[in-house]
């Protein structure tokens, strides 16, 4: 039969071996973890970097972008003497029978329907 102190002897050995094993995936886990975190930093400031980079870019180009405004004079060597681009395209009775048309019939004066009420005659 074994002895209590080989049996003490033995669990404090597995149960540092377990605690060892225990340890080393630990810090196993947290280097993966710490190596993820800096990837992604990394990533995170190569995207900032590549914003800032186009922000600036616009900047410029906003920056260069300028209004100018140019008069433009073309003189025309020719003269148009057609009647029906001169100020007067009617002659005095045309000109008459434009107004009638546009003045139109006159209308008479409304009538009401029924007569309006006295102001001191009570409803």
């Amino acid at each position: 039969m074994p002895n209590v102190a080989t049996i003490i002897i033995g669990l404090a050995l597995f149960g540092g071996g377990f605690w060892a094993a225990w340890d080393w995936r630990a810090a196993k886990c947290d280097a993966q973890i710490a190596g993820l975190v800096e990837a992604s930093q990394k990533s995170k400031d190569a995207e900032a970097e590549k914003a800032h980079g186009a922000a600036t870019e616009l900047e410029k180009e906003s920056a260069d972008a300028e209004i100018v405004y140019r008069e433009i004079t073309v003189e025309v060597d020719r003269i148009v003497e057609r009647p029906v681009y001169r100020d007067r395209c009617f002659d005095d009775d045309g000109l008459r029978a434009a107004n009638r048309a546009l003045a139109g019939p006159r209308a008479a004066a409304a009538e009401p329907d029924r007569p309006v009420p006295r102001p001191d005659a009570a409803p």
